[in-house]
């Protein structure tokens, strides 16, 4: 069975994992797992997917926090490689409390290449760098799921092109929600509650 580790900041890339791998494979065919960085204890949670005769085991390892992919990985990369992982994959938001200082309130995308160039010489000095790799949100994964309309209104049908292009002041389809919105979070919080849904996302760290 192929095995393949993924690092993830929190519950919302959680979530958003879990979805996006059971639409990308055919659901028989994935085991999905989930662990704390922190105990490594498996987690229970209606989050786990257990087929009977998987072909590909997920482990999702929720590293809960901003800025403790690289230092998760690092921490865990011998062991993962030893126990027959082929692949770790992380995903980082580049926002944070910390960041939000540099970025000053609008994205900057000079200091995102900065970041993301920093991260990746860290992972070239890792024991197998060509099996890791980072995948990058300039600001929030949020904007990720902005960049999927139709998977927003598979969430709730209310939320037409119409009414996204009132909230957010453009179309969706036509732009990168990753360069124009500063916040992802709080448009996707603003869509949400218009339609009378909650989203909360963690303060940053």
């Amino acid at each position: 069975m192929n095995r393949v580790a993924i690092f993830a900041e929190g519950q919302t890339e959680v979530i958003f994992l879990r979805n996006f791998l059971l639409r990308q494979f055919k659901s028989e065919s994935i085991q999905i797992i989930f662990v704390k960085l922190n105990t490594y204890s498996k987690n229970t949670s209606s989050y786990q997917y257990q087929p009977p005769n998987p072909q590909i085991c997920f482990l999702i390892i929720d590293v809960e926090g901003d800025g403790n992919i690289l230092s998760g990985i690092k921490e865990r990369e011998g062991n993962l490689f030893k126990q027959g992982y082929s692949k770790i994959i992380g995903l980082q938001d580049l926002y944070s409390s910390i960041h939000d200082k540099l970025f000053k309130g609008k994205i900057n995308l000079a200091i995102a290449d900065t970041l993301i160039k920093r991260r990746q010489e860290e992972v070239c000095k890792m024991t197998r760098p060509n099996l890791v790799k980072l995948f990058f949100a300039i600001m929030e994964i949020e904007a990720w799921i902005l960049g999927m309309p139709e998977v927003l209104k598979k969430i709730d049908i209310k939320l037409t092109k119409t009414l996204i292009i009132k909230i957010c002041g453009s179309n969706l389809e036509n732009i990168d929600p990753q360069t124009k919105f500063y916040r992802p979070s709080a448009v996707l919080g603003k869509l949400f509650t218009v339609v009378g849904k909650n989203y909360n996302r963690p303060v940053a760290n």
